[in-house]
């Protein structure tokens, strides 16, 4: 009934009403709006766009659309064909609501011609064009053959022609070649449903490549036919230049950031939402758009002994009121389970009213920077390392100098008084007992030598395996009942080339290392095995040179060490042993030593509670024949044969002329290597051998037989030295026919060397 009455009143009214519901459909309307788009077909059923304004989506100014959302009326102008003509419309909108519910349910339209007097719009018409005419784009209007009906003066300006030369000519024509196609195909393009399209382009304009923005707007009769087109264009170059170089920017940056794995990130103070870039997801093993945007979301990835640090380093961030900037690191955990180091950068914003606003940073990855700092931290230990050995290494060569100059007085004048008492006599006991002690004092400067790398060592081929066999025993002694010792020995070959005497040191050095560090009960264990170390393959743990390594591990369950005291353990003197255990500090660096004296290496590593394992590597070697003599039991004696003797050391020089004495020799004594030369020439006949001291103040033994050499060809030289060979090799390579004795030595020593080379052929 409601709608029966409804339809009589819009049939009776003249004038140009519709109704339409919530979706803009066309549900009543008036006769006289009927007959004006009799042409269109029917509109009722239809959406209001399609039936009057030939749209399929709503206009992009909609008065029926606002008049719903602000609940009064709308009202807007628009061009419409009517009947074949143009005319200028005002739309009033009115919403209409539920009595009940109040809900807006549709919407009475009025469609009012808006209609100038002639005069009037000429006025209009002439202001508008002359406003078009000075505006600074390209604008203009041609027909649908592209023949121009109106140009501006910036148009005319940018072809050089006049609007007299333009009006009426093929718009076309005045288009480069290869742009014409390409306009032509974008104004085909455009229909009714969407008459209006923009779209930039490079033009060739005057020899050179512009950029050009373009609007283009047809206008189609009630058919649905382009009766005429309007462009307006703009010369973009200058701004897609800037874009282009902006773009190429951000590209470049984009790249930097990826290379180098820094990310940038956004944290809104108020609003909470943390923007993280595609770098910045890629640095934690997120794709892409997959971060949820939150500050407790990347907390997330924080790892979590460095959270507390992370938060409390952003909480003054929002009360920074000078706009410093923030630097730290901390650890996070990617997706991957893979932890890495990252430093953060950020900065406060503040809004034009002073506020805090946003915080705005950079995030990059500083794993490889890490590792690079702790190998470098390493490298200063061992710097550091190998500077204290060098120190104390200097000490123990002066002192041995001296040092074993006294011994082998006191060995030597021993021996003598041994030779010359009865063995029952009770002053050959008390002798015996002198001689002990002094041996003891000899290998204790011999374990300073062996730490400080500067120990005589006669290195053998011997196999790992077979002499930590012949010293378990010993060992197991050492050890006690309460410690269980396990032995595993490798499969293979195990030689290497090295003193017996300091295998046995590092072994036994370490192993009573590991029993103190065994409270009670206890497990020792001794393995070995061979192990090729390519140059991919070294660490800052051990430094080797590439080749095939034996590897001596000994692993106990003591107490276990922290890493203070690793960082100490090779240390001269440092021990962490009581007084009643008898710790001199000596033991592992003697190891350390002995170790890096053949080419070797030695790492360890420890937690406290969990034992301590200690590897030792020493180059591998094929076995080689060893020719050695079985030692005399009683030593040789001489035919009274001249031998000279150079000893800067008077009580040496004492001692060494008494030994070649007891064995028949004639020694001849100087303490200065100049006043050895000039006995040499008062000597009535010849002296076969010469015995010096390889160091000396005044001129050094190598130069004195280098003198000796050049004057008496066929003397042989015996140089007498408590230093290593490394030392010798530094004070020069010594004569082919010359030998060298280390002292202190004994009589047995010093006379099987002399008769053994007066016994050799020049």
């Amino acid at each position: 009934m409601v709608k029966n009455v409804c339809n009589s009143i819009l049939n009776s009214i003249d004038e140009r009403l519709y109704i339409v519901d919530s979706n803009l459909r066309i549900t009543q309307i008036s006769r006289q709006l009927q007959q004006d788009y009799q042409e269109r077909g029917k509109a009722a059923g239809r959406h209001c766009y399609e039936a009057f304004f030939s749209r399929s989506t709503p206009c992009a100014v909609c008065p029926t659309i606002r008049a719903f959302a602000s609940r009064r009326r709308e009202i807007d102008n628009k061009e419409v064909c009517i009947n074949g003509l143009d005319v200028s419309i005002e739309l009033q909108s009115d919403p209409v609501a539920d009595e009940q519910t109040g809900e807006i349910i549709g919407a009475v339209v009025r469609i009012r011609e808006v209609r100038l007097s002639d005069e009037a719009s000429g006025r209009q018409e002439r202001s508008f064009q002359s406003l078009v005419y000075e505006l600074p784009a390209l604008i203009c209007e041609f027909r649908q053959d592209s023949t121009l009906t109106f140009v501006n003066r910036t148009y005319c300006e940018y072809f050089g022609m006049t609007p007299e030369q333009l009006i009426g000519k093929p718009f076309f024509d005045f288009l480069p070649e290869d742009d014409r196609e390409k306009a032509r195909q974008a104004f085909l393009a455009l229909t009714p449903e969407n008459p209006v399209k923009a779209y930039s382009h490079q033009v060739l304009h005057q020899g050179k490549l512009t950029w050009q923005s373009w609007l283009d707007r047809a206008v189609f009769n009630e058919r649905g036919e382009a009766v005429k087109y309007q462009s307006v264009g703009f010369d973009i170059t200058e701004q897609q230049e800037a874009k282009e170089q902006l773009a190429d920017s951000q590209r470049r940056l984009s790249l930097a950031q990826t290379l180098a794995e820094i990310g940038t990130w956004e944290y809104g103070i108020h609003s909470g939402h943390l923007y993280w870039t595609p770098e910045c997801e890629a640095l934690f093993g997120l794709s892409a758009g997959s971060f949820t945007e939150t500050f407790d979301a990347f907390l997330e990835f924080v790892h979590p002994e460095d959270r507390d640090y992370v938060i409390a380093v952003n909480k003054p961030i929002t009360a920074d009121r000078k706009g410093h900037r923030f630097d730290y690191e901390h650890r996070i955990i990617r997706t991957d389970g893979a932890v890495r180091w990252v430093r953060e950068f950020s900065g406060l914003v503040h809004d034009e009213a002073g506020e805090p606003e946003k915080i705005i940073g950079l995030v990059m990855d500083i794993t490889e920077l890490k590792r690079q700092e702790q190998k470098q931290e390493h490298l200063q230990r061992q710097l550091s390392q190998a500077q204290k050995m060098e120190s104390v290494g200097r000490l123990a060569g002066g002192i041995a100098h001296d040092y074993n100059n006294m011994l082998g007085v006191i060995l030597g004048r021993t021996e003598l008084a041994m030779e010359l008492l009865d063995s029952q006599d009770p002053a050959y006991a008390e002798l015996q007992d002198v001689h002990s002690a002094a041996l003891s004092s000899s290998r204790l400067t011999k374990q300073l030598l062996v730490f400080s790398r500067q120990q005589p060592h006669e290195p053998k081929h011997l196999d790992v395996n077979e002499a930590v066999d012949q010293t378990l025993k010993m060992v197991s002694n050492l050890i006690g009942e309460d410690i269980e010792l396990t032995w595993r020995p490798g499969a293979g070959p195990m030689g290497v080339n090295i003193d017996p005497t300091q295998l046995d040191q590092i072994l036994l050095n370490i192993v009573i290392n590991s029993r103190d560090a065994i409270e009670s009960t206890g497990e020792i264990t001794i393995s070995t095995e061979f192990l090729t170390v390519a140059a991919s393959r070294q660490t800052s743990t051990v430094d080797l040179t590439p080749g095939e390594y034996v590897k001596l591990s000994i692993r106990d369950t003591g107490s276990g060490m922290d890493q203070e005291t690793m960082d100490k353990v090779f240390d001269p003197f440092f021990t962490t042993k009581t007084c009643q255990k008898g710790g001199t500090g000596l033991g592992l660096p003697t190891v350390y030593g002995i170790v890096k004296q053949n080419s070797g290496g030695i790492t360890v590593s420890s937690e406290p509670g969990k034992g301590t394992d200690f590897a030792v590597w020493l180059p591998r070697t094929e076995a080689a024949e060893q020719n050695e003599q079985p030692r005399q039991k009683q030593p040789p004696r001489g035919s009274r044969e001249h031998i000279l003797v150079v000893e800067d050391d008077e009580s040496m020089l004492e001692v060494v002329q008494s030994m070649l004495s007891g064995l028949g020799y004639q020694p001849l004594g100087f303490t200065h290597g100049s006043d050895a030369l000039k006995g040499l020439e008062s000597i009535q006949g010849a002296v076969p051998l010469m015995i010096t001291d390889l160091i000396m103040p005044d001129i050094s033994g190598r130069e004195l037989a280098e003198t000796v050499l050049r004057r008496y060809s066929g003397m042989k030289i015996l140089f007498m030295s408590g230093y290593t060979s490394d030392i010798i090799e530094q004070q020069g390579m010594l004569p082919a026919s010359s030998k060298l004795i280390h002292k202190p030595f004994s009589l047995a020593e010093i006379g099987e060397t002399v008769h053994e080379m007066l016994r050799q052929e020049p």
